[in-house]
């Protein structure tokens, strides 16, 4: 309208102007032509219509050119109409008018289709009433800031549908005001979230549960960039590790593994396989060091890629392998050992079997005078009296693996039993070396109270030993009492024994040999019953030898043993 005020203000003053110039200009045009009165009224009809015809000719062309703008912008208006109403109509987003007291004036039909209204159905409606309980008091509160702001931008509300389903529409608005800037209606679009805001909870719910299973899971758990750093460490890493999560935070897994640039060539495989498992030794804060069996992945990782690493403490495995490997060699070592004993076994039964058998048949033989048959008696009862001695060490390694034996003490006379002993080496012949008895005790200390069949055991035993493998050495037995104990050494100044055989000697079957599986005299069971016998009287035994110095066994016992 102010447009065609001024265009009508300018054509008035247009025609007032050039009139009044067409006045002015044409009187005096004429006094110059002529001072006849007569002619100059007869002209002054002819004057009008000149001026009638130039004004009107003039007037025609200008509001020529007006009329086309105006029929010009006609065409535009109509045009912007038409394509608004298309928009109006198809518009993919739901449009609504409402007035200021919240009443809907106007809907697209985007908004009739999401909601399954009609328009007239909910034209003059209180829009308010459309929507969730629980969003109500939310629509007053920003409608208020809405009108006073002017517009408003992702407002979220829950709008009931036809159907009594609800949706949640995200809400984007303006203000349209009048000249005095007084609230006229709102003009707003939504969209509908429902299934967004769906699938958004889902993703939020899955990555809190995919969290949760890193975070409290019970393996170790990091997530390690390709430099190398660590950006995640679960609850179970800072457990294993014995670090914080901040510590975690400014480590790189080289620091975990103890091993420099190990990571880069780690990482360059990983890249390539994108899934891998290996073996690593890590080392935790404290220091020490365990091993790990590691699972790798590539994952990605807040838009990065990164590598996923699972990692489990297969220390106690390890340890189990190697002790199933020692296992393994000792079944070996001791299938060797079984093996050299019952080849010992053989020839220790089979010798005094020939000789009893051998002459037996002599015996029994016509014809024999006294002095052969009373040898012949003497050979017999001496390979009974060996095959008896290897019965009895077979019954006492026995006992000593397969039951709890306690000991059975009397007052022993030390000296006379190691005497005793001796003697009995001597007369059978069996001793190839001489051997000198010391006995440093006073009359009140020659009695122990001990078990005295295990001690005799003993005694025999380390006597043998020095016997059989010191043979043409001198074999010392020095008995003594040292306050309220007693010792008892036996030496030799034979061949001595390895250092790294000193402990295993004592074990069954064992022998002092390069080659344990070679038959030789002896079970290699002596040292394992005078090993177990004297822990049972509670005593205890030392070994003192090194290569060609000889032995010596100091046998260390209580005067009495405790029987409780």
């Amino acid at each position: 309208m102010t447009k065609r005020l001024h265009i009508e203000y300018k054509t008035a003053l247009f025609y007032l102007i050039l009139g009044a110039l067409w006045i002015l200009l044409s009187d005096r045009a004429l006094l110059l032509i002529t001072q006849d009165a007569q002619f100059i009224n007869e002209l002054q009809t002819f004057k009008g219509w000149f001026f009638v015809f130039v004004t009107a000719i003039i007037l025609f062309f200008y509001i020529r050119k007006y009329g086309k703008k105006i029929r010009s912008i006609n065409e535009q208006l109509e045009s912007g109409k038409k394509r608004y109403k298309a928009l109006y109509s198809n518009a993919p987003l739901a449009y609504q008018s409402l007035d200021k007291e919240g009443r809907i004036i106007d809907v697209n039909p985007t908004w009739c289709k999401v909601l399954g209204y009609t328009k007239e159905e909910v034209t003059g409606a209180n829009f308010k009433d459309l929507l969730h309980d629980d969003f109500k008091a939310h629509f007053d509160s920003n409608f208020e800031i809405f009108k006073n702001r002017g517009s408003v931008s992702d407002v979220r509300l829950r709008i009931k549908k036809k159907n009594g389903n609800y949706i949640l529409a995200a809400f984007e608005g303006f203000i349209g005001q009048n000249d005095d800037n007084q609230n006229i209606k709102t003009f707003c679009t939504f969209k509908d979230i429902t299934e967004e805001n769906e699938i958004k909870q889902q993703l939020i719910e899955r990555e809190s549960r995919y969290r949760a299973m890193f975070h409290e899971n019970i393996s170790v758990m990091l997530i390690v960039d390709l430099a190398g750093n660590i950006l995640e460490a679960n609850k179970a890493a800072q457990k294993f590790y014995g670090y914080s999560i901040n510590e975690f935070l400014k480590l790189h897994f080289d620091e975990l593994t103890n091993e420099n640039q190990l990571f880069n060539e780690l990482s360059q495989n990983l890249l390539q396989s994108k899934q891998s498992s290996f073996e690593q030794t890590h080392q935790l804060k404290s220091g020490t060091l365990r091993n790990a069996l590691v699972y790798s992945s590539q994952i990605n990782y807040k838009n990065q890629k990164v590598l996923y690493f699972i990692i489990h403490d297969i220390t106690p495995r390890k340890q189990a392998e190697s002790q199933l490997v020692l296992a393994k060699e000792k079944a070996e070592e001791s299938s060797l050992l079984i093996r050299a004993f019952l080849n010992n076994i053989s020839h220790e039964i089979r010798t005094p079997m020939n000789s009893i058998l051998g002459f037996s048949q002599m015996l029994i033989r016509p014809g024999k005078d006294s002095d052969k048959k009373a040898r012949y008696t003497k050979h017999i009862k001496e390979g009974c009296d060996v095959l008896l001695e290897k019965v009895t060490d077979t019954i006492d390694i026995s006992r000593v693996q397969s039951s709890n034996l306690k000991p059975v003490p009397d007052n022993v006379n030390l000296e006379n039993l190691i005497k005793e002993i001796v003697k009995k080496h001597l007369n059978t012949g069996n001793a190839s070396s001489p051997i000198e008895t010391l006995f440093e005790a006073g009359e009140d200390h020659r009695y122990i109270y001990t078990d005295r069949y295990k001690l005799e055991r003993i005694i025999r035993h380390l006597i043998d030993n020095a016997l059989k493998y010191a043979p043409n050495s001198t074999v010392i037995i020095t008995s003594r009492y040292i306050k309220d104990h007693f010792e008892i050494e036996i030496s030799d100044n034979g061949p001595g024994i390895d250092y790294h055989m000193q402990e295993k000697i004592f074990e069954p079957f064992v022998k002092d040999l390069p080659d344990s599986t070679k038959v030789s005299e002896g079970t290699g069971i002596g040292l394992s019953i005078v090993k177990a016998f004297t822990e049972i009287i509670q005593g205890k035994l030392h070994l003192q030898s090194s290569p060609g110095s000889g032995t010596t066994f100091t046998l260390i016992l209580p005067t009495r043993v405790d029987t409780n």
